[in-house]
């Protein structure tokens, strides 16, 4: 009778063991984790660059007279964006370029809490858009900033 008592004390894990065992499961746990969340993180920033993209072709694409300017250049009038510089209203240089953006989902980067428009005309407004227009960009000058993430960090 004792001796099956000893063996089933031998075929048990020691306290040591045991917490050997939690330790090892715990800590791969976190780095999954912690690798899971900066994955995730750097695919959000990849999307913003992607529709930083796409709003860099937009404003390419936007159709005008002369080829190295962009709708901050020009009058409402001429179908531009020139009176809404001084006003603060960035959304409406996007408005302008609803055609080439094809959906105001584009002007949400993915990590900001802002939510998208459903439409350019009614919906759209500065809370809508994580982006900023550089108001004196130029294609002659290749320098100067176009557009950007208002979320820029260090």
């Amino acid at each position: 009778m004792k001796r099956i008592g000893l063996d089933r004390r031998a075929n048990a894990f020691t306290l040591v063991e045991l917490l050997v065992i939690i330790f090892t499961t715990v800590m791969l746990v976190v780095l999954i984790f912690s690798g899971m969340t900066r994955a995730k993180r750097e695919s959000l920033q990849k999307v913003c660059v992607n529709n930083l993209k796409q709003v860099g072709l937009a404003f390419r694409l936007w159709p005008s007279g002369s080829s190295d300017r962009y709708p901050m250049a020009y009058s409402t009038n001429d179908e531009g964006t020139l009176e809404f510089v001084a006003t603060g209203e960035t959304f409406r240089h996007f408005q302008v370029m609803s055609k080439e953006l094809v959906t105001p989902k584009l002007l949400v980067c993915p990590s900001d809490t802002r939510l998208a428009a459903t439409n350019f005309t009614i919906l759209l407004s500065n809370s809508n858009i994580s982006y900023f227009v550089g108001v004196d960009a130029e294609e002659t000058q290749p320098e100067m900033l176009l557009s950007g993430d208002r979320n820029i960090s260090n």
